[in-house]
């Protein structure tokens, strides 16, 4: 795994599984270019009374209504829409799932809604040609990888539930990779648990965990279950198997 993959333009989101990361890596990897134009761009040739009505302010050239519009932001803001967290949004969402759709392919995005656990993000139009990079991406580290990929496996051991982890017991569980990242000025060595620790804390950043309570406890966010079809789900616990047989 080589870059967590913002859910939205420059700013901090969801991951997605590249290729993974190797003991010593810093991270430092070429990220995708953070630009994008603002939802709502420039006016359709829509001229009549709902064109009209559509307006919020003087001289607004949008044409959606202020619900669709506010679906978007929170969208393009990141790092995912959830009913749990906000289920007006995500009702508004369903009411105006083709506009918003066809404002995002707009800008080489494309939304993702998981009905099943009440989750949309959005993510770069990789289907089409010569799409250019929209969202951001985050260079992650060997730790980040080892971090993501145990929260992932946490997910599927426990379907349709909230998982909550807590950082020590994440750091003790994870201590069979210790040898794997090194030691030394190119590895983590001694500083192993603050690796870990330093991971953690980029997830929390990207809206991967969330904080519950008082102490480092975290709820895992389920959109990381939606984040992965089948096959990744397989390759996924392929890589997870592997790394704890290289960790030993």
């Amino acid at each position: 795994m080589e870059h967590l993959s913002t859910s939205r333009p420059g700013g901090s989101g969801t991951a997605r599984v590249v290729r993974p990361g190797r003991p010593g890596d810093t991270g430092q990897h070429p990220t995708a270019p953070e630009g994008v134009p603002a939802p709502g761009g420039p006016a359709s040739s829509d001229t009549g009374t709902e064109a009209a009505t559509a307006r919020l302010w003087p001289g607004d050239p949008g044409t959606l209504p202020a619900a669709a519009r506010r679906v978007l932001a929170s969208l393009v803001r990141g790092p995912y829409l959830s009913a749990a967290d906000d289920d007006e949004t995500w009702a508004e969402l369903l009411t105006h799932l083709d506009a918003v759709r066809g404002r995002l392919a707009d800008m080489y995005l494309d939304v993702v809604v998981d009905h099943d656990e009440q989750i949309a993000f959005v993510r770069d139009a990789t289907s089409a040609p010569d799409a250019p990079a929209v969202v951001r991406e985050v260079p992650l580290t060997f730790l980040d990888t080892v971090l993501l990929l145990h929260l992932r496996t946490r997910l599927l051991e426990s379907p349709g539930q909230e998982v909550v982890v807590e950082l020590d017991d994440v750091v003790d569980h994870l201590h069979a990779f210790r040898r794997r990242s090194g030691s030394g000025a190119s590895g983590y060595g001694t500083g192993f648990d603050v690796g870990i620790a330093t991971a953690w804390d980029r997830l929390v950043e990207a809206g991967i965990l969330r904080a519950v309570g008082p102490g480092r406890r975290c709820v895992v966010a389920p959109v990381l279950r939606t984040l992965f079809g089948a096959d990744e789900i397989q390759a996924v616990q392929a890589e997870y198997a592997r790394l704890s047989r290289e960790g030993l």
